[in-house]
Parts: C-alpha cells; sequence; structure tokens
C-alpha cells in the first residue's frame, strides 16, 4: 500500500478535531491568527483607517477570511498575497515589534504560499519565523511557528508529499514544549504526529506513539486519552484489526464517561459507527451514527462538508438495515435545514439521493443523481476536503451502478479512469474496479480482456491479504520489542532492589534476630493460653450436649405418650358415640310413631358421620386433620346401607386429595350427611333410578374448597326458597356452613344442588396434597 489511500474525509476530520484540541491548549500569544470577520465589513473598516498599526490588523484579519474559506479562486489568491505585503511593508515602515502584527502577517503569508503550492517559499517564511524566536530566546514562539508549519502542510493536502517535514516539525515542538515544561501542550503535538503517521500510512509508529502517549496522560492528568483511544480504533480499524479497533473506540467512550469530559464526543461516535459498519452490523452503526450527528449538529463551525459525508455514512447503514424510506426522509430532511453551499456538498448530497433510489430499484433517478454527484465533484475546489481519491470513488459508485442496471458501455470510461491511478484508491477498491471490468468485458464478448481484468483482480486481493498480513506482522513485532525493552527494564529495577534489600538487611538483621524471638515467645505463651481455653470450651460444650441429648430423649418420650393419649380418647370418644348410637337403635325397636323413628334414625346418622372421624383419626398417625378421600367414600358407603332405595341409586364421587383439619371436617361431614340424606328421602319418590354426584374439590391459587351435592332427582319445588324455608336439616346446613365461615346454596337445576365454599388455609402446608391428585368413584 502506499502514501495517498487513506480516506481523505477520514483524515480531515482526524485533523480537523486535533487541530481544535490544539488550539485550546494555548494562550493567546503576539503571533496568533486574528479572528476570522465578515470580508464586507473589514473593507469598510479599512477604507476609513489610518495608515498605522490598526490598518496592519485588519489587512490580517482580511487575509485570514479568505483563507477560511473551503473554495478559493486565483483571484482571491492573489488578493491574499496583496493584503498580506501590504501588512508587512506597513509593519516595516511603522517600525512596529515583530513579535505583534508582522509576525502575524508572515504566519498567514506562510500558509497561503503552501495552500497555492508554492511549500517551498512557504517553507522560506515559517523558518524565518523559527529563526526569530529562536534569535530572540522565546521558545514558545518557536514551538508553535513548527506546529504552523505542519499545519499548513496538512490544510494543503501536502503530508503525502511532505511527510518528512510534518514529521520533523512535530517532532521539534514536542522537543521544546518538553524543555519548557508544557506537558500537556507536549501531549497535544504528539496527537498531531500520530495523525501525521497514520496518514501516511505508518500504522505501527502511529499505534506506539499513542499508547506511549496514553501512558504520559495518565502520568501527567491530562484528559486527552479519549482522542487517543479513538485514533488508536482508527488505526485497528484500518489494518483490519475490528475486534481491537471495537475495543479501543468502546474504552475511548468509557474514558469520556468516567471523566465526564465529552469535548472529543462525536469523533468516538462516529468511529464506533465505522466500525460496527466494518463488522456489518448496520443497526448498531446507526446508533453510533445518529450520536455523532446529534453531537456535530450542535457544533458552532463545524464544517458542513463533513456534516453531509457523516449523512452519507448513516443512509448506507439505514439501507443495509433495509430503512430505505427513513434513508431518502432523512438526507431530504438534512437539505431542508443545512442546504448544501459548496460543489462538495452538493456532490455528495446527489450521492446519498442516488443510493437511497438506487436502493428501490428507481434506475432514472439513481441516474441523475449520480450523474449530477459526477458534476459537482468536478467543480468542488475544497483543498484537502475534497482530492481525487474522493472522485474516484465516486466513479467507483456510479460505475457499479451502470453495471448493476446493464448498462455496461456508460461504466467503461469510469472504471477505466479509476485503473489509470493505482495510487489514489485503496488496493481492495482497485481490485473491485478490476472485478467490475471484468464483467463489462464479459458482457461485451471480449473475453481475453474480461480473464486479464480476473487475473488482475486476484492479484490485487492477493496482495490486500499479504500487506494485511505484513502490517500485523510489523505491529506485533513492534510489541514484542516493547515487551523486551519493558522487560529488561523490569528486569534492571528488580536487580536494583534486591541490592538495596540486601544493604538493608545487614543493617537490621540482629534488630529483626531479638524482634523475632520476642514475638516468639509471645506466640508461645499465647497459643497455650488458646489451648487451655479452647479444653475448657469443650468440656462446657460437652456437658452441656450431653443435657441437651438427656431432654431431647424426655421430650421425644412425652410426645410418644402424648400421641398415644390423643389416640385413645379418640378411640374412646368414637365407642361413646357407638354407644349412643345402640342406645338409639334400641330405643326405636319400642316407638311405633313413624316419625320418630325416622328422626332417631337421622340422629344415628350424624353420630356416624362424626364418629367416622375419630376412628379415622386413631388409625392415622396424623392426629390432627382427615384424608377426605378415605372418609368420604367410608361415609358415603355407610349412608347407602341406611336406606331401603340405596340399591336403585348410584354414587358418583369426585374428591380431590386433601388433609382437612379436624374443626372443619366434623362440620363438613354433617353436611354431607343431611345432603345425602334428602336426597334420599326426596329426590327419587317410589324408589325409582337415579344418581347422585359428590365433588370435594380444592384450587390451590385461591385455597377455597367447594363441596357440591347433586341428583337428578324430582328437584325442589318452583316456590322454594332456602332463604325463607326452615327444616331442622336445612338449617342445621346452614348453621354448620357458617361455624366454617363459608357459603351455602341450594338450588334446583335438573334434580337438586346443594353447594358449600369455604376458605381453607391451615397453618401446616404439609397438609395439602397437589390438587390435581384426585380420586373418582362410582358406587
Amino acid at each position: 500500500m502506499k502514501p495517498g489511500r487513506i480516506k481523505a474525509s477520514v483524515k480531515c476530520v482526524i485533523y480537523f478535531f486535533i487541530s481544535l484540541l490544539f488550539t485550546k491548549s494555548f494562550t493567546a500569544t503576539a503571533q496568533s491568527v486574528p479572528d476570522y470577520h465578515n470580508a464586507d465589513s473589514i473593507l469598510y473598516q479599512l477604507q476609513k483607517s489610518r495608515p498605522d498599526s490598526n490598518r496592519v490588523s485588519l489587512l490580517n484579519e482580511l487575509a485570514a477570511d479568505y483563507l477560511s474559506k473551503n473554495e478559493l479562486s486565483a483571484a482571491e489568491f492573489e488578493a491574499v498575497f496583496k493584503h498580506l505585503e501590504h501588512a508587512v511593508a506597513l509593519s516595516d515602515s511603522l517600525h512596529l515589534p515583530f513579535v505583534n502584527r508582522k509576525a502575524q502577517s508572515l504566519h498567514l503569508m506562510g500558509s497561503a504560499l503552501v495552500l497555492g503550492n508554492k511549500v517551498a517559499q512557504g517553507k522560506a517564511v515559517f523558518m524565518e519565523l523559527v529563526k526569530n524566536a529562536h534569535d530572540a530566546g522565546d521558545k514558545r514562539r518557536e514551538a508553535e511557528s513548527w506546529v504552523a508549519y505542519e499545519k499548513a502542510l496538512w490544510d494543503a493536502n501536502k503530508l503525502d508529499t511532505f511527510r518528512i517535514d510534518a514529521e520533523a516539525a512535530d517532532l521539534n515542538a514536542m522537543a521544546i514544549y518538553h524543555e519548557i515544561k508544557e506537558l500537556k501542550i507536549e501531549l497535544n503535538i504528539g496527537l498531531r504526529l500520530a495523525a501525521v503517521y497514520f496518514s501516511n500510512l505508518e500504522f505501527s509508529k502511529a499505534e506506539k506513539l499513542l499508547l506511549s502517549l496514553i501512558k504520559q496522560s495518565e502520568a501527567i492528568g491530562s484528559r486527552k486519552l479519549p482522542y487517543a483511544y479513538y485514533l488508536l480504533s482508527v488505526v485497528n480499524r484500518y489494518i483490519g484489526n475490528y475486534n481491537k479497533a471495537l475495543g479501543y473506540a468502546l474504552h475511548a467512550v468509557k474514558e469520556m464517561d468516567d471523566s465526564n469530559d465529552y469535548a472529543t464526543a462525536e469523533t468516538c461516535y462516529g468511529e464506533l459507527g465505522e466500525v460496527y459498519q466494518a463488522l456489518n452490523k448496520p443497526a448498531e452503526s446507526v446508533i453510533w451514527y445518529r450520536k455523532c450527528i446529534e453531537q456535530r449538529e450542535a457544533m458552532t463551525g463545524y464544517p458542513n462538508f463533513f456534516l453531509y459525508r457523516t449523512y452519507s455514512l448513516l443512509i448506507v447503514q439505514l439501507i443495509k438495515a433495509g430503512a430505505q424510506k427513513e434513508a431518502l426522509a432523512t438526507i431530504k430532511d438534512l437539505q431542508r435545514r443545512r442546504p448544501p453551499v459548496t460543489s462538495g456538498e452538493r456532490a455528495v448530497f446527489f450521492q446519498s439521493m442516488a443510493y437511497c433510489y438506487d436502493a428501490v430499484n428507481v434506475y432514472d433517478s439513481t441516474e441523475k443523481y449520480f450523474v449530477k454527484m459526477v458534476e459537482s465533484y468536478h467543480k468542488a475546489n475544497e483543498g484537502a476536503l475534497v482530492n481525487e481519491e474522493i472522485y474516484l470513488l465516486a466513479y467507483y459508485d456510479i460505475a457499479e451502478f451502470y453495471i448493476k442496471s446493464l448498462q455496461f458501455t456508460k461504466a467503461r470510461p469510469f472504471l477505466d479512469i479509476i485503473i489509470s491511478k493505482p495510487n489514489s484508491v485503496k488496493v481492495s477498491k482497485m481490485a473491485d474496479a478490476q472485478l467490475l471490468l471484468f464483467k463489462v468485458d464479459s458482457a461485451a464478448g471480449n473475453y481475453l480482456a474480461a480473464i486479464r481484468h480476473m487475473q488482475q483482480y486476484k492479484t490485487l486481493a492477493d496482495s490486500v491479504f499479504s500487506e494485511k498480513k505484513s502490517l500485523q506482522i510489523e505491529q506485533l513485532q513492534v510489541e514484542y520489542n516493547t515487551e523486551k525493552k519493558d522487560q529488561a527494564i523490569r528486569l534492571l529495577t528488580k536487580k536494583e532492589q534486591l541490592q538495596q534489600a540486601n544493604l538493608r538487611q545487614a543493617n537490621i538483621i540482629r534488630n529483626w534476630t531479638v524482634a523475632s524471638a520476642v514475638l516468639l515467645t509471645l506466640l508461645l505463651i499465647a497459643g497455650y493460653n488458646r489451648y487451655q481455653f479452647k479444653q475448657k470450651t469443650n468440656k462446657r460444650l460437652e456437658t452441656q450436649q450431653i443435657v441437651i441429648n438427656q431432654k431431647n430423649v424426655s421430650l421425644q418420650r412425652l410426645v410418644h405418650e402424648k400421641e398415644w393419649l390423643i389416640k385413645e380418647i379418640h378411640h374412646r370418644v368414637k365407642n361413646n358415640f357407638h354407644i349412643v348410637m345402640g342406645l338409639l337403635g334400641t330405643q326405636s325397636g319400642y316407638l311405633k310413631n313413624e316419625e320418630a323413628i325416622a328422626a332417631i334414625n337421622e340422629s344415628q346418622q350424624r353420630i356416624h358421620a362424626m364418629s367416622l372421624i375419630h376412628q379415622k383419626l386413631y388409625q392415622s398417625d396424623n392426629l390432627s386433620s382427615i384424608d377426605m378421600p378415605g372418609y368420604i367414600y367410608e361415609l358415603v358407603d355407610y349412608l347407602k346401607d341406611s336406606f331401603d332405595n340405596s340399591m336403585a341409586i348410584r354414587f358418583h364421587l369426585q374428591v380431590d386429595r386433601i388433609n382437612i383439619a379436624l374443626s372443619h371436617v366434623i362440620p363438613i361431614g354433617l353436611i354431607l350427611n343431611e345432603a345425602i340424606t334428602n336426597v334420599f328421602k326426596y329426590a327419587f319418590p317410589g324408589k325409582k333410578e337415579g344418581n347422585i354426584y359428590i365433588s370435594f374439590t380444592h384450587n390451590s391459587e385461591n385455597d377455597q374448597v367447594v363441596l357440591t351435592v347433586r341428583d337428578d332427582g324430582t328437584g325442589l319445588p318452583a316456590e322454594f326458597n332456602s332463604n325463607v324455608q326452615s327444616s331442622m336439616g336445612l338449617n342445621l346446613m346452614k348453621g354448620l356452613s357458617g361455624d366454617i365461615d363459608g357459603s351455602f346454596t341450594m338450588q334446583s337445576n335438573n334434580g337438586t344442588i346443594v353447594t358449600v365454599s369455604f376458605i381453607y388455609n391451615p397453618n401446616q402446608p404439609e397438609d395439602f396434597l397437589p390438587s390435581d391428585a384426585s380420586q373418582n368413584f362410582t358406587v
């Protein structure tokens, strides 16, 4: 790769912001360039001025105003030289001090000569400024003159030809600033020199210098680290180390956030956009380009050409992300808000419009804007902003479009111009141009020429790979040499530290011996005391453990005895219930009244419902709750055997596996007994066949339990109202429902439906089993 192949816009953006950083570091000096003003206003003041120092200042300001323009005609150059020569002559005639207005005039004169391609004459002017400052012993002004010469070379896009001069100028300035202890300004000049190395493809030099500047910046507490990391990202991106470039770019943003210094925010954001673009991540690239644009639009004096270039990069990424309409709306909005003024700005605008229409295959509009782009680039006269590489890249865009739209003949002239200038574009882009020419010749039937272009493409593509590898190997070698040097320094430092340690050891060894003996004695005493204390503690703990174990055995025995006592109580309660049931049965044998006999039978059934609960408790290891499926099944089985018509009635049970505490089971058992008894008594007159459906479900989400008893019998009378009607069984079910804070309903729907619902949230979660573990029975 040869000098001159770095994108001109990238070089200019880097230098533009290094210039801003550099300018902020200087205080006002006699040699500083005056502020730019409007030319008409200055001319008006000049006509009314007297031939004194004020007229010299106005002449300098007028020349500076001309030089601040991007496009400068030959007549304007002549006007600049005329004004500056007049200023120098007037300064001499007035015998003004050199460091004041004459130095300003010569500074502007040197810049104008370099910008007007008279580099040798311009250099002579700057060297006169350097010599005058040196002879006067003014170190600061001498350094500023060196930097002014390097800046003039960059402004005029002459670094490729005068690289050695630019490097020497920055090195001289850095040496002077180091001598006078202006370390922060020295750091800024180092950033300029790194940019010079980068612009001339000396990537290893640039990276090595930047890493050194970062160490220096940390040492002196400077806040220029974000920009140094930004330049490291740019360097690594150009040699293809995209992951490394991404790391440096993200580090630059982190440094800004940590220091809360966002002076270089837009450059760092723009670099992240370019890195993600190189990594083919358009969504991330769009995010960072937008951040960059937001910062740049808020900057005063930011060149419109750079802004249009940034928007052009954003447009390409929006199209890649599939947002073609947004891309077109974005570039049109920019044109409305900040209309392009110069030919270069118009060229970039037309180029972006062509990208948008090409993305949606509107070929007529695409070709129209590409043609306008080429015409505008031909008219552009913006110095370093638009150079030959920009034109050639534009030619490549329009040639690629013509081939895409099968207009091969129109594409050839642009491609021929590109391959005739191999030193003005990247090798990779030259290879792409050869590939396009292969397509053009293939379409025209020029197969021999097409084969030659394909061979050229392969050769150039291979050279790109080899050159990239060479740069990476060179970079690794620099890193290795740097590491070896650092390692040698570390070894020397360690040797020196070892010698100093030996000297100190010879002087204090006796003190250490005595101190060690005393310390050892103290440790032995402390250790023995600790041992004695630990022995006493262990004995006390062992005694306490024996007592605890004895109490645990006693408590376990008491718990066991209590469980047996409770089981015996439940057993005796169950036996007492059975005695009562036997007495009631005996009494019913002496009764003649059918209603009295029925009442006694119903009482027996209720007592059996409660007796069954106590039987379950003393037969189970769980003395506080009842397993509901087993209980309900046995209760239903008992009731089924208690009625004459039970063989004609089928029971259908759906009971969730749930354990219910004793306080709830007795009301539930009595309610269930009453509901089933009513079905046998009233639902199926004449002992006809029927079905009884019993469900007992638990919703684990809201802890709601629902008991439902439903039959397909005759149902309730039409005028029946459970809130108005009154009977012992109905009142009993209502009262028991209230005892468990539940709701009771009784309704008729193809039979009678009795529903009791309540919230059951036991204190012990283990009483519940999964609600889907239900049991179904048909009796």
